[in-house]
């Protein structure tokens, strides 16, 4: 399963202006397991350590770890492992 990594702004229009915002990465909370969640990459399920923030109804905040528009695997397998082969499901 995958999921599409929303952006969210913070920032206010002025302070966008004067600083350079950082966007918001929202993930569905399944897709996060022990402070990291999987990508797929060229075929590979990839473990990136994520720093987790607040948590909605949307999902959990990706504080680090994420810089949107990756192949998240919204709900990996427990025995899932880094640089294991995976396929995208249609």
């Amino acid at each position: 399963m995958n999921a599409s990594v929303a952006f969210l702004s913070d920032a206010k229009p002025e302070a966008a202006s004067s600083s350079a915002a950082r966007p918001v990465v929202m993930v569905p909370a399944a897709a996060v397991r022990d402070s990291a969640v999987f990508v797929l990459l060229d075929g590979k399920a990839v473990r990136r350590p994520v720093k987790v923030g607040a948590a909605s109804s949307g999902g959990v905040r990706i504080e680090q770890g994420l810089i949107g528009g990756e192949d998240l695997i919204a709900n990996p397998p427990a025995d899932l492992k880094d640089g294991e082969k995976v396929r995208r499901k249609a």
